[in-house]
């Protein structure tokens, strides 16, 4: 498949997402047992955040991801889905470094010192974020559209051959600049803080 791809063709090769893996722990109350299922906090995290995964055929894989929420600090701790949701603490946009460190848990690499910004403003986003650093194997963006209040990230993991350049262009002109087309057609199930209140909006 060609590094420039239309939107429409590159969404209609959808791959299976991780789902978290559940623990069995006998639970003790009063003088019986019952059984309990416990996640891994950042198996939850991770599954409420993944919106989709997609793969072409040579091997490329984006994923979109919209951190709602903050991720876990210690991801080696295990909760119900009922704790975990008790306890969900909610992102706050205007936040650069907690942004940043949930950014951190969705890169396929090793988190650059500090994000970049396109040479150019793009039009109908407050804010778009790069976190390559010296990384070529990917492009990777957090962005905040003007019309939601949740930051979308975006990774799209390169093969051997693809030149960086060319495939950070063709992301800013197939994804970026066709934002709303690509959540409409491809994000249809979107729930929660993606929609900015139009009442919120106006206030601005």
């Amino acid at each position: 498949m060609s590094l420039v791809i239309a939107v429409s063709l590159w969404f209609a090769h959808p791959a299976p997402l991780d789902m978290p893996r559940a623990e069995a722990y006998f639970v003790k109350e009063g003088e019986s047992m019952r059984l309990e299922d416990r996640y891994d906090i950042m198996d939850l995290w991770m599954a409420e955040t993944v919106l989709g995964r997609w793969e072409d055929d040579d091997g490329r894989v984006m994923v979109v991801a919209r951190p709602d929420v903050l991720p876990p600090k210690f991801a080696d701790a295990t909760k119900t889905r009922v704790e975990y949701s008790k306890d969900r603490v909610e992102l706050d946009v205007k936040d650069a470094e907690l942004r940043d460190f949930a950014v951190s848990k969705l890169l396929p690499y090793e988190m650059p010192e500090e994000p970049s910004h396109p040479r150019q403003p793009i039009r109908g986003f407050r804010e778009v974020c790069y976190y390559h650093g010296t990384n070529t194997s990917a492009v990777a963006c957090a962005f905040l559209p003007e019309k939601t209040r949740a930051w979308y990230v975006v990774t799209w993991s390169l093969v051997a051959g693809d030149d960086f350049q060319a495939a950070l262009d063709t992301f800013e002109e197939e994804i970026l600049r066709r934002w709303d087309e690509v959540r409409e057609k491809n994000l249809p199930g979107e729930t929660g803080l993606a929609e900015e209140p139009a009442a919120s909006r106006r206030r601005r």
